[in-house]
């Protein structure tokens, strides 16, 4: 009689597996992880798991059915000018359901990795942002990703990872809309007084894997190194992919005419992830020339 295969439970489950940071994190576990896919977000691997996270009793089964130690949850309404006219759908996924993963998470005896933002300060002040200091978003995809770190923190052990800015190999990000616009125009209008520090997504994942290696809990900043204006992060772009016959046009937030209100300064400061994983991110201008030449 043939032996059945028994098969081990996935160490990690990935909520939102086919996002940007989500792809880097579900390729660095491999094995080791289960990726679910929700049905709003783009399907790259139609044979993956998906499931809707909103879904209530669709989370918790899940999370029943793998039982796996780690849930990471990648899974947002990223849309940060669409939120304003749709702030229901917003707190639904970035909120509501962030404690439907929780909930699962306490019955399995699992830990809770919830990704937030940079977005839930007000940017109003002159130094980088602790992880204690106060939380003031100003639009409503700020408020609906803090309501999630409070629905996170339902989680028994949580691990709440704040980052800003991202970029990677999977997903519409800020360098890839800036390299398709020079085929468009010869100037591009870029904002040049909202600062913060661009984090590339190979990194930003190598750092939540250093933090788990740790048994980290709590909430941590995470972003690349160094900071800049988004005007001086597409110049950037542009030198490094030796782009010299465009020009970036600096412009006002209030210029740019944008639905959703944003921050003005929001780096964030990482030395509690310093500390506790004896790691420092390098900078972001680095990250970028190895993310333009992957790409290439």
């Amino acid at each position: 009689m043939k032996k059945q295969k028994i098969q081990t439970p996935p160490q990690y489950l990935v909520f939102g597996a086919d996002g940007m940071l989500g792809t880097d994190i579900a390729l660095s576990l491999g094995g080791q992880c289960q990726p679910i896919i929700g049905p709003q977000f783009r399907v790259k691997n139609p044979g993956d798991h998906v499931i809707d996270i909103t879904d209530k009793e669709a989370v918790i089964s899940t999370i029943a059915q793998y039982k796996p130690k780690v849930v990471i949850n990648c899974a947002a309404y990223t849309d940060v000018d669409a939120s304003e006219q749709n702030a229901a759908h917003a707190y639904l996924v970035n909120g509501t359901a962030v404690g439907y993963i929780a909930d699962g998470c306490n019955r399995a005896g699992a830990k809770l990795v919830h990704i937030s933002t940079d977005y839930i300060f007000a940017g109003d002040q002159a130094r980088p942002y602790r992880e204690d200091d106060h939380a003031g978003p100003l639009g409503v995809y700020g408020k609906s990703k803090l309501a999630g770190e409070l629905s996170a923190h339902l989680a028994k052990d949580h691990l709440i990872v704040r980052t800003a800015w991202l970029f990677g190999r999977s997903g519409k990000n800020f360098v890839s809309t800036i390299l398709k616009r020079t085929d468009e125009t010869d100037v591009i209008s870029v904002v040049d007084d909202q600062r913060g520090s661009p984090t590339y997504t190979v990194d930003l994942t190598d750092a939540i894997v250093r933090l788990l290696g740790k048994n980290a809990s709590g909430i941590f900043h995470v972003t690349n190194s160094g900071s800049c204006t988004w005007c001086e992060y597409a110049q950037a772009v542009l030198d490094k992919a030796g782009i010299k016959d465009v020009k970036i046009m600096p412009i006002t937030t209030a210029e740019s005419n944008r639905p959703a209100p944003r921050p003005a300064y929001s780096v964030l400061d990482c030395s509690k992830y310093q500390e506790t994983t004896s790691h420092q991110m390098r900078s972001w201008r680095d990250a970028l020339r190895d993310f333009l030449t992957s790409t290439r």
